[in-house]
């Protein structure tokens, strides 16, 4: 799970095509099972959007973080992003 707070200047369409970059991302990546882009609901009230990806399973999420596609994304994301808070949960 993550919470984002976009940078004062970015624009909208720069929030949007990240967002789509998380689903694009995720497609190219091995081990995600499921993904959610549409905030409902974000808390707290200055951050702006969430995401959420559903991993396999461990090594499916330690895999993903030096994935080429999750570093060609970061180049879109991170020069808009404030700041953001990820939690990671599991049963």
């Amino acid at each position: 799970v993550v919470i984002i707070q976009w940078k004062a200047d970015s624009t909208p369409e720069e929030r949007e095509r990240a967002l789509q970059g998380v689903e694009e991302m995720a497609a190219a990546i091995p081990g995600i099972r499921n993904l959610w882009t549409r905030s409902t609901r974000v808390q707290p009230q200055e951050f702006h959007a969430a995401f959420v990806i559903e991993f396999e399973d461990p090594a499916a999420a330690e895999a993903y973080v030096n994935h080429p596609a999750h570093r060609a994304w970061e180049k879109i994301y991170l020069p808009i992003r404030e700041q953001s808070r990820s939690q990671q949960i599991t049963n």
